[in-house]
């Protein structure tokens, strides 16, 4: 235990250099995302946020991330035979067979992400990526009705350890918790007799809990192994082996060198700042203008503890003027103020566009083409296509597969066929992967097209295989697979077409056979069958 608190402590340790970054990220884009601290329940978080074009940004950024990857209520993910499985003659295993049975195995994983728990998770898990971090614990579930417990926590709470290849290897996570919530949480755990005691008499007293999850790279294949102890106590409450990583923890970028990322957030930030005090100026600017600033005159009549300065209110005064004046006298305010919208507008554009949110023109402006519009969708999804590949490596395949194990731990998955990561692959088929693949379907039917104008239906018969190449894009495009037929149906298809064009040519035989001849109309020639 002695070792395992040290590597965590100086973890944590590196942690906490990122506060300071984290904590102006919190205060100008995602002030409600900020863990509170003990006694800080309730507190107000916005009092020095003067602009929410960064709030609002952060939002449409989380939820661009579901859209695109793991949209609600769609298939964003796919079970496939890899690449070893067709390419391994030594494997007796039918690739259409394998791929039918990981489809209805990819059906009951489906059903997991489903229950709402994920969505939910993920949104909160995406408002952090926005800094550059963002972590999610995947544990079974305590419910019937929710076999798989995902819980999104804040990466101000988590210390990482990288490992070779750039790969996080370690992730511990503490947090104070009520000893009423720990011991609900690890029912089973062994527990020290003080915190017995502190749970039977106050269960409201909260506790360091530390829950560290290690690579164990000593065994093959390796592990993950799980420990969960008190701030004080000499052994751990709980501890587990898995064999896929409890945590999914993406990054957008990562700096080399460091294990954290760094996100839109990160990027706007600058602009963010000038922002914030901009519209802080121009709003401090604009109460002046409205309100002014007035001179007393000390005659022991106007007092200014009683005056009112609001609309419609009237001030008693020795005089309005000469001989006495009006009896009722409007009084000048100034109500001119300069708003500098030219540089809020800048500033909220550069703001936009770092987090990725410039994808519509803005509602004020003139009437946009469906040209610009288009355009402007496509240059957005070009910007966004770079994290992709990360996003798809630490978010959607993690997520999948540590499912599956849940699943397989929990014998919930029956099947015959092996269940093996090498033959086995997780296809991504979330709406920006389909935007992806539809370009690439679209290449090789403008190929068909191209061959079919230059050589005919001859050249495209000689030189295309058009029947693997349609099931290919339907696999490619996402289309389930009970909808594509296999390479035996095809096969048991062409037989059947065979059978029945040689019985009809039989049966044309044999009319001609006992007609003494060609049936009429057939074998003469066009004119004469038209006579």
């Amino acid at each position: 235990m002695a070792g395992q608190r040290a590597r965590a402590d100086a973890a944590h340790a590196v942690t906490t250099q990122w506060w300071s970054q984290w904590d102006e990220a919190y205060e100008f884009a995602l002030p409600f995302r900020k863990p509170a601290e003990s006694g800080s329940n309730g507190e107000k978080r916005a009092d020095r946020l003067f602009d929410n074009t960064g709030l609002v940004s952060t939002f449409r950024f989380s939820e661009r991330m579901q859209r695109d990857l793991v949209p609600v209520g769609q298939e964003w993910f796919q079970l496939e035979p890899s690449a070893f499985l067709k390419i391994d003659p030594d494997l007796k295993i039918e690739v259409d067979e394998y791929r039918l049975e990981l489809q209805r195995i990819s059906t009951l994983a489906r059903e997991c992400f489903s229950t709402g728990s994920w969505d939910t998770a993920f949104v909160e898990m995406a408002l952090d990526l926005a800094m550059g971090t963002g972590a999610m614990l995947i544990m079974p579930g305590s419910e019937a009705h929710e076999p798989v417990a995902f819980i999104a926590t804040s990466i101000r709470e988590l210390a990482l350890e990288s490992g070779p290849f750039n790969k996080i290897d370690a992730i511990f996570w503490k947090k104070q918790r009520p000893a009423r919530e720990i011991k609900a949480e690890m029912p089973d755990g062994t527990f020290p007799r003080e915190f017995e005691d502190v749970l039977r008499d106050k269960p409201e007293t909260k506790f360091t809990l530390s829950q560290d999850v290690v690579l164990d790279r000593s065994v093959k294949p390796h592990v993950w192994r799980y420990t969960a102890y008190l701030d004080k106590s000499e052994r751990p409450i709980r501890t587990a082996t898995y064999r896929t990583c409890p945590w999914i923890v993406p990054r957008y970028w990562r700096v080399p060198g460091e294990t954290f990322g760094r996100g839109p957030i990160m990027v706007a930030l600058p602009a963010l700042k000038t922002l914030n005090k901009t519209q802080e100026l121009t709003l401090r600017a604009a109460a002046l203008a409205i309100l002014g600033v007035y001179t007393q005159l000390d005659d022991g009549v106007f007092n200014p503890d009683t005056a009112r300065l609001t609309p419609g209110a009237l001030w008693k005064v020795a005089r309005n003027g000469g001989v006495l004046g009006p009896s009722i006298q409007k009084l000048d305010v100034p109500g001119r103020f300069d708003v500098s919208n030219i540089v809020l507008a800048d500033q909220r554009q550069q703001v936009q566009r770092a987090m990725l949110d410039d994808g519509l023109p803005p509602e004020q402006g003139g009437v946009r083409s469906a040209l610009e519009i288009a355009e402007r969708m496509k240059h957005l999804a070009a910007n966004t296509i770079g994290a992709y590949a990360r996003h798809v490596q630490e978010i959607i395949v993690p997520a999948v597969r540590r499912v599956i194990d849940i699943l397989d731990t929990m014998k919930l998955l029956v099947t015959k066929l092996p269940m093996n990561q090498l033959l086995t692959q997780v296809k991504v088929t979330s709406p920006m992967a389909a935007a992806i693949k539809a370009d690439m379907v679209k290449r090789q039917v403008e190929w068909v097209q191209m061959i079919a104008a230059l050589g005919g239906p001859q050249a495209t018969a000689q030189v295309v295989k058009l029947e693997q190449m349609m099931a290919d894009m339907g696999h490619d495009l996402g289309i389930p697979a009970k909808y594509i037929t296999t390479v035996d149906e095809r096969q048991q298809l062409m037989l059947t077409t065979q059978k029945l064009v040689a019985l009809a040519l039989a049966a044309i035989a044999e009319q001609a056979k006992q007609g003494g001849g060609l049936p009429a109309n057939q074998g003469a020639a066009p004119d004469a069958a038209v006579a």
